[in-house]
């Protein structure tokens, strides 16, 4: 009987434990004070300083190549046939003259004048207009010959004038040092021979000074006196 009693006491014992377990407040998980928290980022994209510059190709000057050719063409031919007329109306007012002693629109008379007096005559080979890059040019080919110069021994040769047109009109004339596909030199040719000729036959006279003065009206008259003397001397 004792052990029975026993035996329920320690059942209640147990009961009580697990009454008492059951009873008591579950740990519960204390929340972490440990914060993540994300920073914002310093690191700042720097903007970018490279800026694209204006392209700063530009277009090369569109040229009507053959108008530029033929008012070359037309100047040349006006040149050796001396029509003064047709000349001038292709020379622009401010034109300029690297080639003959004429300077400017005003001297071409006088130019050709001279010419006519020491016999140089200019006929025409060939224009042809350069046809790249800026500048309107045509090149022409011109062949000359001169009395005086055929006296000396000396051949007719070719003569390298470039035209520059511009608006259908002629603004620079520039004849060109002999070189290769022109070689014709004026002074070898024709001036040295005469000069020599001068200083024996009239030694009073200076080339410098006549040469200086051989668009005056004067002058040339000097000149055309001077060189029938000379082709006389040397045709006898």
């Amino acid at each position: 009987m004792r052990s029975k009693r026993m035996t329920l006491a320690a059942v209640t014992t147990t009961l009580a434990m697990v009454v008492l377990a059951c009873t008591e407040s579950p740990e519960v998980a204390e929340p972490s004070t440990t914060s993540t928290t994300h920073a914002p980022s310093t690191t700042t994209a720097t903007p970018s300083t490279t800026t694209t510059a204006p392209a700063t190709t530009t277009t090369a000057a569109v040229h009507d190549w053959d108008t530029i050719e033929n008012v070359a063409i037309g100047l040349m031919v006006a040149t050796g046939s001396r029509d003064l007329a047709s000349a001038t109306a292709l020379l622009d007012e401010s034109v300029v003259f690297d080639w003959g002693p004429n300077g400017d629109r005003d001297g071409i008379a006088a130019a050709w004048a001279w010419e006519d007096a020491f016999t140089i005559t200019h006929t025409l080979e060939t224009c042809e207009a350069r046809r790249s890059g800026d500048d309107p040019i045509a090149r022409c080919w011109l062949r000359v010959d001169s009395k005086v110069a055929d006296a000396a021994g000396n051949e007719p040769g070719l003569v390298c004038i470039d035209v520059t047109v511009e608006n259908d009109l002629v603004t620079r004339v520039v004849g060109r040092d002999p070189q290769p596909g022109c070689p014709y030199n004026y002074g070898k040719n024709m001036l040295d021979p005469f000069a020599t000729w001068l200083s024996t036959a009239h030694p009073d006279i200076a080339f410098s000074a006549m040469y200086g003065d051989r668009v005056s009206a004067d002058g040339i008259e000097l000149w055309r006196t001077y060189t029938a003397e000379y082709l006389e001397d040397h045709n006898s």
